[in-house]
């Protein structure tokens, strides 16, 4: 386990993501770092999004759950068939509706962070 200010992340954690940047490439991409395994990328992924988490709540720039869901729901509206698409179309590259919750409320704090 790794703990990263106060959040822990597990070994079925890393797993998970692991398996979910070695099947698209869009996650492992925007990572950045070439020449790192899937388990490094994902993991590095972990560390970071975790951090911007906690410190933007710590700075008192914490993303609500309304936030995240109306981001959510942009996304399901980018598809065709709305939720269920999408749900299939992440699926399919081992990535759950909370695995993208996750990384929008990442992106949420790191740009209130970049903001101040």
């Amino acid at each position: 386990m790794v703990r990263v200010g106060g959040a822990s992340i597990d070994r079925s954690t890393v797993a998970h993501w692991t398996r979910a940047v070695g099947l698209e490439n869009g996650v492992a991409a925007t990572l950045g770092v070439p020449g790192k395994t899937a388990r490094q990328k994902a993991l590095g992924l972990l560390i970071a999004a975790n951090w911007l988490i906690g410190e933007a709540a710590a700075r008192g720039l914490g993303v609500s759950e309304d936030t995240v869901a109306g981001r959510l729901h942009e996304r399901f509206d980018s598809v065709p068939n709305g939720r269920s698409q999408f749900a299939h179309e992440i699926a399919s590259v081992g990535r759950t509706v909370a695995d993208v919750e996750f990384e929008l409320e990442a992106e949420a704090a790191a740009a209130r962070l970049r903001a101040l």
